[in-house]
C-alpha cells in the first residue's frame, strides 16, 4: 500500500504537530563472535539494546507544542516520564533525546528533536491526516517576535541564536528480560550560541551570560502578534556560562561576536 507523506498525522501526548519531515528507525546491537581456530561467523549475540529512534523537523506552534512543556519539567525535577508518540498510527512511549533550533532573520522557527523507544511500538501506518483547524499564523514563533530581555529592559543587538539541549538516558535491566524496567535521567546539558556586536572578554573562572550581556538573560519566544492563545516560550540562561568566544573578520561582512554558553542540570 502506498501513503502520500501528506496523509500522515503525528501526534505527541495527543497534539498535533506541524511536521515538516520525520525518520522512523529501528536497531539492534548485534556482534559477530568469533573462535579461535575459524576466521568464518560462528555466532551473533546482543550486546545492548534494541531501540526505535525518531527524529522529527516541525514548525513550532507556540499554542500547541508539548515538547516545551516536557523539556521543562525534564530541567526542574528530572521527571523520567515518557512522550506518548502517534507516527501514522505507529504508537508507542519515547523518551526525549534532544531538542534545538537556530533562529536566523526574516525566518519562521523549527525544532529539531529526537526521541528513543526501548520497549516497543504498536501499529502500523495509516492514512490518518490531521487537519489544521483555525488561523495558526498568530501562533508560529518567527525570528521577528523573538528577543533578549532583562533588568535592563529588552536587547536588540542580536542576529542569530543557535539552541541545544541533550538528554542522557540510562536504561535499567534485569537478567531475563529484553525490555527495560525502568530509566534514569543522568542529566541535561543545554548549549546556546548568539551572535551579536557586543564585544566583551572572559576570564579564567569563566562568565555568566549576565556579565557578558549586562543583564539580558531570557531568550524569549512570542508570537507575531499578541494572541492569548500562543504562551510564550521563556529559556532562562542567567546561570549559563561562557564557554568560548569567535570573532571571525572578513573583508565584506561587519564584524560580529559569537558566543556559546552552557549549562547542566
Amino acid at each position: 500500500m502506498n501513503i502520500l507523506g501528506n496523509k500522515i498525522g503525528f501526534f505527541i501526548d495527543g497534539s498535533g504537530i506541524l511536521a515538516e519531515s520525520i525518520s522512523l528507525s529501528q536497531s539492534n546491537s548485534l556482534a559477530n563472535n568469533r573462535f579461535i581456530g575459524t576466521n568464518s561467523t560462528n555466532y551473533f549475540a546482543p550486546q545492548g539494546p534494541q531501540k526505535i529512534d525518531v527524529s522529527i523537523n516541525y514548525l513550532l506552534n507556540l499554542a500547541t507544542d508539548p515538547v516545551f512543556k516536557t523539556l521543562s519539567a525534564y530541567k526542574t525535577n528530572f521527571n523520567n516520564v515518557p512522550s506518548s508518540l502517534n507516527i501514522g498510527g505507529i504508537t508507542g512511549l519515547f523518551y526525549l533525546n534532544n531538542y534545538s533550533f537556530r533562529i536566523e532573520p526574516n525566518s519562521p522557527v523549527f525544532i529539531s528533536s529526537s526521541y528513543t523507544n526501548y520497549n516497543n511500538i504498536t501499529g502500523y501506518l495509516t492514512g490518518i491526516q490531521y487537519d489544521l483547524v483555525g488561523d495558526i499564523n498568530d501562533r508560529i514563533a518567527t525570528s521577528c517576535s523573538t528577543f533578549f530581555s532583562g533588568s535592563a529592559g529588552r536587547l536588540d543587538d542580536i542576529f542569530s541564536v543557535s539552541y541545544n539541549v541533550q538528554l542522557n538516558w540510562k536504561p535499567q535491566y534485569k537478567i531475563g528480560s529484553k525490555m527495560p524496567y525502568g530509566m534514569n535521567l543522568l542529566s541535561v546539558d543545554e548549549t546556546i550560541e548568539i551572535e551579536t556586536n557586543i564585544f566583551n572578554d572572559i576570564d579564567f573562572y569563566g562568565n555568566t551570560v549576565n556579565e557578558i550581556l549586562s543583564g539580558y538573560n531570557n531568550l524569549i519566544l512570542a508570537p507575531p502578534i499578541s494572541n492569548p492563545l500562543a504562551a510564550y516560550q521563556i529559556f532562562d540562561l542567567s546561570q549559563s556560562v561562557v564557554q568560548s568566544i569567535s570573532t571571525p573578520i572578513a573583508n565584506s561582512s561587519f564584524i560580529r561576536n559569537k558566543y556559546s554558553f552552557t549549562k547542566s542540570y
